[in-house]
């Protein structure tokens, strides 16, 4: 049984940015939505037709994605899922 940490990620008072591949066959969206809803200041990025691997399908887009995001910017805009 997967540990409950809700009570802890509820205090992370920085910025989130959770990476998740449509097409994950090892986390579901549901497990997203849950950290979504705990983590004050996250926000989700979906990679349509990823799968759990994204980051070596496509490591140029997750690295320009993971740029903006620490810069400041809003990594793709369009592609947010919250």
């Amino acid at each position: 049984e997967t540990p409950d940490f809700s009570s802890a990620l509820a205090g992370v008072k920085v910025p989130a940015l959770l990476l998740w591949g449509s097409k994950d066959a090892f986390v579901p969206r549901t497990a997203q939505d849950r950290l979504l809803s705990v983590l004050p200041r996250a926000r989700l990025l979906v990679y349509p037709e990823a799968g759990h691997g994204f980051h070596w399908e496509d490591p140029g887009t997750v690295a320009r994605d993971l740029a903006a995001f620490v810069l400041g910017g809003d990594p793709r805009p369009d592609q947010r899922g919250r």
